[in-house]
């Protein structure tokens, strides 16, 4: 029995006698696996899936009689029994290998949602195989028993995404929210804990707002404190205990670094003010299988008498509040009023109706189908601080426009406008090289990409003739853009770098994707390497791929990714030098090249910010004259 992780490499044993004339068959029901006879791999009736992914250990193998399989980027379709066949000229024996495959839980979320409607705790965690148990406890204990609605769901890769929701109590404040999630052997058992809680002090006075976390583990832990209000996010501080580092974004607030390590995280506002500090503070415990997370909803005050600072006004009018909403992200359109009893809050978009709020209670008749379940108020916040504004989820480009938010009390009542405009920002950009009709033609594309993006063409050396691309830009049913523009290549295309520039249209957003193509021929058995620099200077974070492609076969070659600091291989004949990488060099040497194995093309993709790199170099491995080549 061997346990495999997902994604990493394993050892399958199997051991046996040499006697010569080794005859190797790794099989997994009627999948052929690997094979190994004459001295050498055979491999022609490989089953496709474990293609590139599977090695014996031939140094060990007429020595030690060590004829383990290493298996490659463990998949979940690996698992099962496996058999090892070995004929000798001493006879044969059989072996037989179960391959169970384990997906661990690496992170757990828990937060409040108002997508179904109503209020819910949901727990969710993802890339985890088996399927986990989950279960729901708070503190106090409830008598009736909780009814949570949960979903496991398997993606592409048969790792399961776990969603569990439980609905909100009415009596919040007092409870913690408890979610626990253990693996299907119960190794690992992770915990994530919610609480809800409101202070008030007032403007100009130090105030604590308390995160302590009961947790008797504190020798590897992150705490994270971020803010929310209707004007702006942001975070405000973390500590990493391994670096024993505070990293701040706010100069006046503080956490008192001795306390840390006890578990007390409470964060001091040195000088708070009305307007700038009201809203709600999240605290956030990370340490080992164990996440708390703390809502704080924070009042700062203004003393009697003392007015706060006019907001939207210009020359006696209201002003417009102007929001950009991420697509598909959650957003809030600010609203704020005086509390004065009897609230009626109704918000608009045309004549659409999109939430209402009346005798205490959410009223969604009206509402029109589009905003059905996205829409939620924040009523912790709405009778104690006059908070009316919209939380808007997983926003649409049909969402942008005018809004309107209507406040009664028994005071009076205000209208307060929001103009909202939604943004899908360009988050890659390929560029390739193809030959559709004969014709060689660079291809830059991006999608899902809102408002429509703009596209520009150079070369280097440039060109004389102005270039002249054939551009293509279309909506999805989402009204995302999907834009495709391709340039006849230029005839010296081995001297000529390609460069498509994809920016938004705002010009926040410049992809720069470039393109090239080289060639180079080496011996037979002698060390080749094959260039790939990039002048990019920002090397902060960054990956770098390689990858081949001939007529018999294509595989990765090897990844590496600078905020990991890894080199991930599935070519032990390749390598890069490491050392080289952050400077930019990701030339890659191929230690011992044969003639039929390794000639083809070789592809190394530099991806950096809003920055690719796609060089194509053909590589012609030569053999001695007179040499007979591989049959």
């Amino acid at each position: 029995m061997v346990t495999c992780g997902f994604s990493q490499d394993c050892v399958l044993p199997c051991r046996f006698l040499p006697a010569g004339d080794e005859v190797i068959h790794w099989k997994k029901d009627s999948l052929h696996v690997h094979s190994y006879y004459h001295q050498a791999d055979q491999l022609s009736n490989q089953d496709l899936q474990y293609s590139g992914r599977t090695a014996l250990f031939k140094d060990q193998l007429l020595t030690l009689g060590n004829a383990s399989l290493l298996l490659r980027y463990i998949k979940v379709q690996d698992k099962g029994r496996y058999q090892c066949s070995i004929s000798t000229q001493m006879g044969s024996n059989e072996s037989s290998v179960i391959v169970k495959v384990e997906a661990p839980v690496r992170s757990l979320d828990i937060e409040f949602t108002s997508m179904s409607g109503f209020e819910e705790v949901i727990c969710s965690s993802r890339g985890i195989y088996p399927a986990p148990h989950i279960r729901w406890f708070t503190e106090p204990a409830l008598l009736e028993p909780l009814k949570p609605t949960t979903r496991k769901t398997p993606d592409g890769q048969g790792l399961y995404s776990v969603d569990s929701r439980l609905k909100k109590l009415n009596i919040f404040s007092n409870y913690i929210y408890i979610c626990a999630v253990n693996s299907l052997d119960g190794k690992q058992k992770w915990t994530a804990s919610l609480k809800e809680q409101a202070i008030a002090g007032p403007e100009g006075q130090e105030l604590a707002i308390p995160c302590v976390t009961p947790s008797k583990n504190l020798k590897n832990f992150i705490l994270k404190w971020s803010f929310r209000s209707t004007e702006r996010s942001s975070d405000i501080l973390s500590y990493d205990s391994r670096s024993d580092t505070v990293s701040k974004q706010w100069q006046d607030a503080q956490v008192t670094k001795d306390r840390l390590l006890s578990g007390d995280g409470t964060l001091l506002l040195l000088n708070p003010k009305s307007t700038a500090h009201t809203g709600t503070y999240t605290c956030r415990y990370s340490v080992f299988e164990t996440v708390l997370v703390i809502h704080t909803a924070v009042n700062i005050t203004t003393p009697a008498g003392k007015p706060t600072s006019p907001k939207n006004k210009q020359d006696g009018k209201d002003e417009d509040v102007m929001v950009t909403c991420g697509f598909s992200q959650d957003c809030v359109l600010p609203c704020k009023f005086s509390p004065a009893g009897d609230e009626v809050i109704h918000w608009k978009k045309d004549s659409l109706h999109v939430h209402s709020y009346y005798h205490q209670a959410d009223r969604l008749k009206n509402q029109d189908q589009q905003y059905n379940g996205r829409t939620a108020l924040f009523k912790d916040q709405l009778l104690t601080l006059g908070n009316a504004s919209l939380l808007l989820r997983h926003t649409q480009v049909q969402d942008k426009g005018r809004y309107q938010c209507y406040v009664s009390t028994q005071k009076g009542n205000q209208e307060t406008f929001v103009a909202m405009t939604v943004e899908a920002p360009i988050k890659s950009v390929e560029i390739s090289y193809i030959s559709p009709t004969g014709s060689g033609e660079v291809v830059c594309s991006t999608k899902g990409v809102y408002p429509e993006p703009q596209v520009e063409w150079s070369t280097e050396p440039a060109t004389e003739e102005p270039l002249k691309p054939y551009t293509r830009c279309i909506q999805d049913q989402e009204q995302l853009y999907n834009m495709e523009s391709r340039l006849t290549s230029l005839q010296n295309l081995s001297n000529c770098t390609y460069t498509c520039v994809m920016s938004s249209s705002d010009r926040k957003q410049q992809w720069r994707a470039s393109l090239k193509e080289q060639a180079i021929a080496g011996p037979e058995g002698q060390e080749l390497a094959i260039p790939c620099v990039t002048p990019s200077k920002n090397l902060k974070n960054f990956i770098l791929k390689w990858s081949f492609r001939s007529t018999e076969r294509s595989s990765d070659i090897l990844s590496y990714d600078s905020r990991s600091d890894t080199v991930s291989k599935q070519w032990q004949d390749a390598q890069v030098t490491k050392d080289r990488l952050l400077s930019g060099d990701g030339t890659l040497l191929l230690l011992n090249p044969k003639s039929t194995a390794h000639t083809g093309t070789y592809t190394c993709r530099y991806s950096v910010f809003e920055t690719v790199l796609v060089i194509h170099t053909a590589v012609n491995i030569t053999t001695p004259a007179g040499a007979d080549t591989q049959i």
